[in-house]
């Protein structure tokens, strides 16, 4: 076993002891700040399933860490435990295929999303990407927001590159829709034959009811029109309903009029709104159009910051110390027109004055991003901005 994966398997048995659960009303959830805690908890929970481990990804490394998590669910499938994977072919580019061989013979059931070498429909098959994370085992636990299966994610003291990210682990119903949603997507992956195979495609598969009646529910983004505005729809509605805060942390910061047009508008009745972006993000041309989205918005009174050291990945949003989300959705035209996106949102000011202080945190190792000096960027790199906003339907 490598340094990297001694140093994960040795966090793995301490479990994020410093998140803590909150009650609220038939689960509880806790917000995993980076892979520092969200790994270890994930995969303890891998190794205390008895039933059934599903696991959805955009991007599932080949690294020491991808393997970790593969030698964990090929355990667990050597003991009977039912296990399937979905990892998106776009997003997991490059990766080992041996990698994930030794999983399949090992017991386990891999799948791809929308393969990249396959010519039919392969227009479509580009454009749409399947960005979910989400893990849950044996129904009862699970696990969604930021966080892919790589070593951008791992911790300094894991061996990883220390990406700053939120995950939420949820245990009660929620967990139940979250599975929901992964089979709605193994259903896609299956050959048409497959679909009818019980031992596939489970029979105790719960709705998710349109209107939710939880206060912690799974919003998730899917194929068609009203499937494709879902979580916008709430991000839009919490906007539009907000009193006195909006605190908003996204990696890629390229919200699409309607949107901008309610931040302002909440400015405008009084309400503080604050987003956290990354200084310098992994995407250059996405990086260019946050930089000039927030030019124009801090012109009127939204206030940025940009987070420094590692690279902010996170997508989470607290409005009103009320109502918060931690997902994988982005704020841009990809996560609304193209991708498959899961959210999990939760009404509690107890989870959301975690989250609160998670986000004053990430606030403490920010700079503030004043319409000052975003104007002071310099001609050149303003000018890539407006460029890269040019395009942003396609970012």
């Amino acid at each position: 076993m490598t340094g990297t994966l001694a140093a994960i398997a040795r966090a793995t048995q301490r479990a994020a002891p410093d998140a803590s659960t909150v009650p609220v009303r038939d689960d509880e959830v806790r917000l995993l700040r980076d892979g520092g805690e969200a790994y270890p908890a994930m995969l303890a929970a891998i190794g205390a399933a008895s039933d059934e481990i599903v696991m959805e990804f955009y991007w599932f490394g080949s690294d020491a860490v991808g393997r970790q998590f593969c030698d964990a669910l090929a355990e667990r499938a050597r003991s009977g435990v039912t296990v399937r994977v979905i990892f998106d072919a776009f997003g997991s580019t490059p990766v080992d295929p041996e990698m994930f061989n030794e999983l399949r013979a090992n017991g386990a059931d891999v799948r791809e999303y929308h393969p990249l070498f396959v010519f039919r429909g392969t227009s479509q098959r580009w454009a749409f990407r399947d960005h979910r994370k989400l893990l849950v085992c044996d129904r009862a636990v699970a696990f969604t927001g930021g966080l892919n299966i790589g070593r951008e994610w791992a911790s300094l003291a894991q061996g990883g590159e220390g990406w700053r990210d939120d995950m939420v682990e949820v245990r009660g119903p929620a967990a139940g829709e979250l599975r929901t949603l992964f089979y709605a997507t193994w259903k896609r992956v299956l050959k048409r034959r497959e679909r009818r195979d019980p031992h596939l495609l489970p029979r105790d598969i719960e709705p998710i009811e349109a209107i939710p009646t939880s206060p912690v529910w799974a919003m998730a983004n899917g194929r068609g029109w009203r499937a494709r505005r879902a979580i916008r729809t709430t991000y839009l509605r919490w906007i539009l309903e907000a009193r006195s805060s909006i605190d908003i942390v996204n990696a890629y910061f390229v919200p699409d009029w309607g949107i901008r047009r309610a931040l302002l508008r909440a400015v405008r009745r009084g309400v503080q709104v604050r987003i956290v972006v990354p200084e310098r993000g992994d995407v250059p041309l996405v990086q260019w159009a946050v930089e000039a989205t927030l030019e124009r918005l801090t012109k009127k009174g939204v206030r940025a910051w940009a987070y420094g050291g590692a690279v902010l990945h996170s997508k989470t949003a607290v409005v009103d110390a009320h109502f918060s989300t931690v997902g994988s959705y982005n704020l841009d035209h990809r996560s609304f027109r193209y991708n498959l996106e899961v959210n999990l949102a939760i009404d509690s000011r107890r989870f959301a004055a975690v989250m609160k202080t998670s986000i004053e945190r990430d606030i403490a190792r920010s700079i503030e991003w004043t319409h000052e000096v975003l104007r002071a960027r310099g001609f050149f790199r303003r000018m890539l901005g407006e460029l890269a906003i040019l395009f942003a339907r396609f970012l």
